[in-house]
């Protein structure tokens, strides 16, 4: 990987004057742009902004926010779905009680029984899939940041598989 970024080339793409005037809202540009640093860029960057730490942090902070509400949302979502299936189903079991249900009746209750019972599955299904792709973003995300963090510090990290 080439690191052709020079402390006045990441100045410039920031427009700061020098990075004491680094601020939240250009952390994230800044962080994009470390793998491509020097190393001594980075640390020089690094060394000037202090607070880096704590607006890492911060903006991770954020994410976790969102992700909470995402999470929240998602299980309201799915206690909404169980409850009105729970309704139709009871629904129908009061159906299958009726003396006077024909043959073809019971059949058409049994089968809306089974739809339902279809949807509930094809939903928690749904809902795992969702769930497991959100958390595998972020792992990706977090992974992404951190090595964003370390790279340009000189940190060597061996992705080979089986040596």
């Amino acid at each position: 990987m080439s690191r052709s970024l020079t402390e006045a080339k990441v100045l410039r793409k920031l427009d700061i004057p020098d990075f004491r005037h680094l601020t939240k809202d250009k952390v994230v540009s800044f962080v994009s742009m470390l793998p491509q640093m020097d190393p001594d860029v980075a640390k020089h960057a690094l060394e000037q902004f202090p607070a880096f730490a704590e607006t890492s942090l911060a903006i991770v902070g954020c994410l976790k926010d969102n992700l909470g509400t995402i999470v929240s949302g998602n299980a309201e979502n799915m206690t909404e779905f169980n409850a009105r299936c729970q309704e139709a189903l009871t629904a129908l079991e009061e159906e299958l009680k009726r003396e006077d249900l024909t043959d073809e009746g019971r059949k058409l209750v049994i089968d809306g029984i089974m739809g339902i019972i279809g949807a509930i599955s094809q939903k928690d299904s749904e809902n795992k899939e969702f769930l497991s792709s959100l958390y595998n973003g972020v792992l990706i995300v977090g992974s992404i940041v951190l090595l964003c963090l370390v790279a340009p510090l000189g940190i060597r990290v061996n992705t080979s598989l089986g040596g």
